[in-house]
């Protein structure tokens, strides 16, 4: 894979961009693999996974991450000569080295912003905090929730765990597993070199990142009259953890949560993650057909797939093609030219180039991808330089750093910055106030309430943390959270994944006119920062249409639900 990212919430503020972040132009030529070098190993179809497990042990290797529902595997191994011996195994199909996604934190940081959490939740739009603190319910006219909104359902979250401990949370966590192979890898690779990548806390259940529990609080935060509730607080929460803090994950990790929670009866799959994957490398095609085949499979079992569109701000266009003798139709690939080219994910601003790249699990066919919009662009204000004081007071605009294009099924509140720009571009530093992000609960000891780090939470005298996150995480979290609820109040839509689709396409929002263009290599002199490298500026004249930004429109709760 040229770059795989674990996609993550921007947090608003300061706009420091961690020293994690994904790799510069001068890397992305080369494939990011596993650090512990392991395999996927595909078999015929209908191989058991003891079979599997045995001829991965007479060729020098250990079973790490069962995936046996598409006849494969993930291993381990220190035999220098392990993928030679496996490929000449019979019932081997394929084998190759295993990708890798940084940390959640690889993406942009910044400070947690001024400001309170609200000691009583919404329970109607007249709500004061609910307007102040909940403001994505209204754009989505959640109905007035209920505690048995989304009763029936059970969402996955694919993340970096959930905490329990949060009272917004623990009460609908019905299930934690950890799919993070540290007794396998420390077994064949020692507990040194592990503990080098993963470190010994991250091994457990408990979310060292916070990203997770914050998602989860989104969906199916509890209705307890305390901060801010769910959109779907009646539904199950199933903890498929599979980030580890700081490594990130490796792609059969995640994979492998799919397929083990679409096992467990789940209804819906929470992926706020994003991978790229080269076409024209061969080991990125066999990764992307691995997530192909595990989503046909939730897909057959009624599950649906909610998927974020990425935070790189790139054009993601939906094609038809073949890939290694298979046609698949609904592609997301990324534009192979100038909208290819993202925002800096690095110092000096290296923009991001992933021209041409696959996206999973977004792009996969089958799953809805989701795009993120903002709250309301504040007033022209000298705190951002004069070319970007446009849209002024606009609601519902795309984010300045989601990805768009054709490929995008609905639109979701994700929030932005006040004045939806980089804040590279922001002359007079961030410009982040309350109410621009997305509110949700957090881990207290996770990496994102680490104030080290330039971000935080809001850590309130009950225990609790909150705090304000801005990316398509957020968005994808609200349209999970949204599909619960209509399962809910609609159970029939359950065995039909398409169903559902249809059903928020067909009752979106579409009362919004984007004014967000794309990145430009304009340089302009009044910016704050100069963009050497190009694309690292958003454009005045062009704006994004409203199909790319926003596909059917953003998703209408009430009306969906009917």
């Amino acid at each position: 894979m040229r770059r795989l990212i674990v996609l993550v919430s921007a947090l608003l503020g300061s706009g420091v961009v961690l020293a994690t972040a994904v790799s510069s132009g001068a890397t992305l030529d080369k494939r990011d693999t596993s650090a512990f070098g392991e395999y996927a190993v595909r078999f015929q179809p209908g191989t058991s996974l003891q079979a599997m497990t045995a001829a991965v042990g007479a060729a020098g290797g250990a079973v790490s991450e069962d995936m046996h529902q598409i006849a494969a595997v993930e291993v381990a191994s220190n035999d220098g000569h392990f993928l030679k011996k496996i490929l000449a195994t019979q019932g081997v199909v394929d084998a190759f080295v295993d990708g890798h996604g940084p940390s959640a934190n690889g993406q942009l940081g910044g400070s947690t912003p001024a400001g309170a959490a609200p000691t009583t939740e919404s329970t109607s739009g007249a709500d004061p905090w609910h307007d102040a603190f909940q403001w994505d319910d209204t754009r989505m006219n959640v109905p007035p929730p209920t505690p048995t909104t989304g009763a029936g359902v059970t969402v996955a979250v694919l993340d970096s765990g959930i905490d329990p401990s949060q009272t917004e949370v623990g009460p609908n966590d019905i299930g934690e597993t950890n799919f993070i192979p540290c007794a396998t890898l420390t077994s064949v690779f020692g507990k040194k070199f592990v503990s080098k990548y993963l470190g010994i806390t991250d091994c457990g259940t408990y979310d060292h990142e916070g990203h997770g529990t914050w998602v989860a609080s989104r969906i199916a935060g509890a209705l307890n009259g305390f901060a801010s509730n769910g959109v779907a607080p009646g539904a199950k929460l199933l903890d498929q953890k599979m980030l580890a803090e700081p490594y990130g994950f490796d792609s059969a990790w995640a994979i492998a949560a799919m397929l083990d929670a679409c096992d467990k009866d789940a209804n819906v799959l929470n992926m706020s993650l994003v991978e790229y994957n080269d076409p024209t490398n061969a080991d990125d095609v066999k990764d992307y057909l691995l997530w192909v085949d595990a989503a046909s499979y939730c897909t057959s079992k009624g599950v649906v797939l909610v998927a974020a569109a990425g935070n790189d701000h790139v054009r993601i266009n939906r094609v038809n093609m073949t890939l290694g003798g298979r046609h698949l139709n609904g592609v997301g690939q990324v534009d192979a030219g100038s909208d290819g080219m993202g925002l800096p994910q690095s110092l000096p601003l290296t923009p991001t180039d992933v021209r041409g790249d696959l996206e999973v699990p977004g792009g996969l066919p089958g799953v809805i991808m989701v795009s993120a919009t903002g709250n309301t662009t504040a007033d022209a204000s000298s705190a951002v330089a004069a070319p970007y004081r446009f849209a002024t007071g606009l609601q519902d605009q795309l984010a300045y750093y989601s990805n768009y294009g054709s490929r995008v099924d609905v639109a979701a509140p994700g929030g932005a910055r006040s004045f939806n720009v980089p804040s590279y571009d922001a002359s007079g530093g961030d410009v982040y106030t309350d109410g621009y992000g997305v509110f949700g609960s957090s881990s207290t000891g996770g990496a994102l309430c680490d104030t080290s780090l330039g971000t935080g939470c809001f850590k309130l005298p009950r225990g609790e943390s909150f705090m304000w996150l801005q990316g398509t995480s957020q968005a994808t979290a609200n349209v999970s959270g949204v599909v619960a609820a209509l399962l809910g109040a609609r159970p029939a839509l359950g065995s039909s994944p398409a169903a559902v689709l249809a059903r928020l396409q067909a009752t979106a929002r579409r009362d919004m006119t984007n004014q967000m263009g794309p990145l430009t290599p304009s340089t302009v002199a009044t910016l704050v920062a100069p963009c050497p490298a190009g694309y690292c500026h958003i454009a005045t004249t062009s704006p994004i249409a409203f199909g790319d930004a926003y596909g059917a429109g953003i998703v209408n709760a009430g009306a969906a639900i009917g």
